[in-house]
């Protein structure tokens, strides 16, 4: 997974979306934490042997849970960080002309109702 989070950060986030962004986020390293809970507590009872454990599962386990302390996270943040900002003068830029659009429709609302008041 650690490959693929590289793969997403050198080819840069292109809009900010929730089910195509594999930057773990809180969730997903609690979850690899609790697996690796399992996965030792496993080899403590003997269902597995704890060299293969430790040599296959719990590597790639062990990346998502201290992902957040290498120099990728950082990158993977700033980039999260820009698209945020833009997404959020996008949004703002919106906003400001649909207010426009609202002043607009109540005043010819105001205007239309104060004539049939007065017909």
């Amino acid at each position: 997974m650690v490959a693929d989070i590289k793969k997403q950060v050198e080819s840069g986030i292109v809009e900010m979306d929730e089910y195509t962004n594999i930057i773990p986020n809180f969730y997903t390293r609690t979850l690899a934490r609790q697996a690796m809970k399992q996965l030792k507590g496993n080899w403590e009872s003997g269902a597995i042997d704890k060299a293969v454990a430790k040599s296959t599962t719990r590597v790639p386990l062990l990346e998502l849970v201290e992902f957040m302390k290498t120099d990728l996270a950082e990158v993977a943040e700033k980039q999260k960080d820009y698209i945020t900002k833009g997404a959020t003068n996008a949004e703002d830029d919106q906003v400001s002309s649909v207010s426009e659009a609202d002043e607009e429709l109540e005043y010819s609302t105001a205007i239309s109702t104060h004539r049939a008041a007065v017909v």
